[in-house]
């Protein structure tokens, strides 16, 4: 496995692009306010013009390594 940084925006928005949720992650459940907290982080960094934002590790892989 190897890791790099990309842009969010590298992930969100691209055609053909599903996330998915694997079963052991599942028991780590939100609710509203956490989304709306998420929300409100990823608007801030535009609104503020932010050049960085930690969202956290991100694991990515095609469908053909699943």
């Amino acid at each position: 496995m190897t890791t790099d940084n990309k842009k969010i925006t590298e992930f969100i928005g691209i055609p053909d692009r599903q996330f998915i949720i694997p079963v052991y992650q599942r028991r780590y459940s939100w609710d509203l306010s956490q989304y709306n907290r998420l929300w409100n982080d990823l608007l801030n960094i535009n609104k503020y013009n932010k050049a960085s934002h930690f969202l956290g590790s991100i694991v990515a892989s095609a469908n053909d390594q699943i």
